[in-house]
């Protein structure tokens, strides 16, 4: 899906918090994605602040996501050229 919807699109993952309690837990996770549209003429370069929130669940010794919560914290939208090679 955001291949349909970016030309580029790079995603910095930080601040993750992990509570374990057997094989089940939670998470949550700060992330910056930064994207460029598709638009060759002005392309917007945008900036989203994201959060997850991960209930997991361990199966056959691995952790998977059972259910996601994205919350956009907030966004920046620039005009232009920047960032894009």
């Amino acid at each position: 899906v955001a291949r349909q919807m970016f030309r580029q699109t790079m995603h910095y993952m930080v601040n993750h918090l992990a509570e374990l309690d057997g094989d089940h837990g939670t998470t949550e996770t700060y992330c910056m994605a930064q994207h460029i549209s598709h638009d060759e003429l002005l392309p917007m370069h945008l900036t989203w602040y994201l959060r997850y929130v991960d209930d997991v669940v361990r199966v056959d010794g691995r952790w998977r996501i059972k259910k996601r919560v994205l919350f956009v914290e907030f966004n920046t939208r620039t005009a232009g050229r920047l960032g894009v090679a």
